[in-house]
């Protein structure tokens, strides 16, 4: 993960680390979407957190179907390596921070679109409807570029 480390900001990075943590500690091979919409659920005041209260998940229920279907006690690796849909992800996190540093809400953003995924899986099987759960994502980081953009201007020279 070192390698990658640079791209991220503080909040990115953070996901990425707490992802690889929770995919050590649930055991797996890989680092996988699983772990990344895990870790960005059990941020408090994240929009994935927002996002999964207001649909009636709760952490607790999200990490025990995560350890039911991807938990291998068995098989700890040093984890460094990621799933190939992760790689994706993180390809895709990177094009929408368009050069800047990639933060929570570009790895957030770039889960959609991403129909085969793990982390979908256990959206469904936690009855949340993952394309209405998608389009919640998307009006939720379409307000907060509009919050952030609003306070960009407010730090601009030319007020």
């Amino acid at each position: 993960m070192n390698s990658t480390a640079s791209i991220f900001g503080e909040s990115g990075a953070q996901v990425m680390l707490g992802a690889r943590n929770l995919a050590r500690e649930i055991g797996g091979e890989l680092i996988g979407t699983e772990h990344l919409l895990l870790e960005m659920a059990g941020v408090s005041d994240g929009a994935t957190e927002f996002l999964l209260t207001a649909t009636g998940v709760k952490y607790d229920d999200f990490y025990e179907k995560v350890v039911k279907y991807f938990g291998y006690a068995r098989k700890r690796a040093d984890l460094t390596a990621f799933s190939p849909r992760v790689k994706k992800i993180i390809q895709r996190a990177r094009f929408l921070a368009d050069g800047e540093l990639v933060e929570h809400h570009h790895i957030l953003e770039a889960f959609i679109g991403e129909p085969e995924c793990p982390a979908r899986m256990v959206l469904y099987h936690l009855g949340v409807d993952p394309n209405r759960f998608e389009q919640e994502v998307l009006a939720a980081i379409g307000q907060e570029k509009l919050v952030r953009e609003f306070v960009a201007s407010l730090n601009s020279p030319d007020l």
